[in-house]
């Protein structure tokens, strides 16, 4: 019975940090980013002024600040409209990142453009934010996991060294303390 315990124990571990991921991520209020979104705008020639750097950008830029994790809100210069999202579209069809759209399967794409309706439209982003939130939570869960791993697997060379001692007869070897742990005091 131990043995059977042993072995599925890491599955349990894993298990249950997902859970606790999972239930961190839905009892979680939504904060205010730290940082506001630097106010981008966008002029009738097309140009963009990043009011953050006083100077104009290009998609390129603006790109190269996505991809780093800048939060922005792009707005029409003379009438204020929100552009952001029609932006980083125009941002994912630049010959740079034309090839991420491959990745959008073609039912999708055809879904996207033959809603019409405004409430299936409002369900629908509704549901595709649903999906994403669904695979943060995973990826981080995922990260979660693999760092408990780093912890618990030894490394290769215990790991080998700890087989031949077990084939020779020897008793099984302690496992290294966690990184991070203090190391233990030598006896006297």
């Amino acid at each position: 019975m131990s043995a059977f315990t042993d072995l599925f124990g890491p599955q349990r571990a894993l298990a249950s940090a997902l859970a606790s991921a999972h239930a961190r991520q839905a009892d979680a209020t939504p904060e205010e980013p730290a940082v506001p979104p630097v106010l981008i705008k966008r002029y009738a020639n097309r140009r963009l002024y990043d009011t953050g750097r006083s100077a104009y950008i290009t998609l390129d830029d603006l790109a190269g600040d996505l991809a780093s994790g800048r939060r922005v809100h792009i707005v029409d210069a003379k009438t204020g409209d929100d552009l952001t999202q029609r932006t980083m579209v125009q941002v994912l069809l630049t010959d740079q990142h034309a090839h991420k759209l491959d990745f959008l399967p073609e039912e999708f794409l055809r879904t996207l453009i033959q809603l019409e309706d405004q409430s299936l439209m409002r369900l629908f982003a509704h549901y595709l934010k649903m999906t994403l939130s669904s695979f943060a939570v995973a990826q981080n869960a995922v990260a979660q996991n693999l760092e408990l791993m780093r912890t618990m697997a030894p490394g290769p060379t215990q790991l080998l060294g700890a087989l031949a001692n077990f084939l020779g007869g020897a008793a099984p070897p302690t496992p290294p303390p966690p990184r991070g742990a203090p190391e233990p005091e030598p006896e006297e």
